[in-house]
């Protein structure tokens, strides 16, 4: 069976300005990506690695560049990238572990709707602000939340599917 990627709603645009050391890096660093990593591993329940959200978002938006609306969009950008990777290993993980084709099938029918899920939820920035500059960084802060989320949710699963 061919893999299939999940790859992030493109609702959230990057822009050219600078989010840290004065240059816009549209893709996290290895220390943020270690950021949340660390946390998660330091973590053994949902609960407390729904604290590892924003821990690459939050001090960004708090610099200068990060303040602004296309660097709170950055900042969430970088960060969604984050959990889009972790989302997309532990999907393929747990899908590899699956001991059926019953639990394949259903993993890929609940990542699909999942998807069509996240889009919706976050897609209320884009209508109720139609031409507000505020849509890109609620759009943004929406996309990480539900990205993280969901990646929680499937390492949950892997974790259960392992022990098994």
């Amino acid at each position: 069976m061919a893999k299939v990627h999940f790859p992030l709603a493109c609702l959230v645009a990057s822009s050219a300005f600078a989010i840290a050391d004065d240059a816009y890096r549209p893709d996290p660093t290895i220390a943020e990506k270690s950021i949340i990593e660390r946390c998660l591993a330091e973590s053994e329940l949902a609960a407390d690695r729904r604290k590892c959200i924003g821990k690459v978002a939050e001090p960004c938006r708090q610099t200068p560049a990060g303040a602004s609306t296309a660097g709170m969009v950055d900042c969430d950008a970088r960060e969604i990238t984050i959990w889009d990777e972790l989302l997309n290993k532990s999907y393929y993980d747990a899908r590899n572990l699956a001991k059926s084709d019953e639990i394949r099938a259903y993993l890929t029918d609940a990542q699909l709707a999942w998807i069509e899920f996240r889009d919706l939820a976050c897609a209320w920035p884009r209508k109720l602000f139609p031409n507000g500059t505020i849509q890109g960084p609620l759009a943004g802060d929406c996309i990480l939340q539900q990205t993280a989320l969901r990646a929680i949710d499937l390492l949950e699963l892997k974790d259960w599917l392992e022990e098994r």
